[in-house]
């Protein structure tokens, strides 16, 4: 494993970890908000979610955007 994918693999677990911070909720919380007032009247979007990782924003962006891309990085 190159120095470059273990720090991505750390990185994941992590985040993994932290889903359960109530912080952390807030913190989504607050994105979404935002995310919203940006989507919200423009239905036909084509977003390209990079790093999607466990979907917390990919899921809901598909259900609420015409076409969401996702591009995972992830070893062999």
């Amino acid at each position: 494993m190159t120095g470059h994918e273990e720090y991505w693999d750390q990185k994941a677990e992590r985040e993994l970890e932290r889903e359960n911070d109530p912080r952390k909720q807030v913190h989504s919380d607050l994105l979404w908000r935002e995310i919203y007032k940006c989507i919200d009247s423009r239905k036909n979007l084509k977003i390209l979610d990079a790093g999607a990782g466990p979907g917390r924003f990919s899921i809901p962006l598909a259900e609420a955007v015409i076409k969401l891309y996702t591009l995972i990085f992830q070893r062999k």
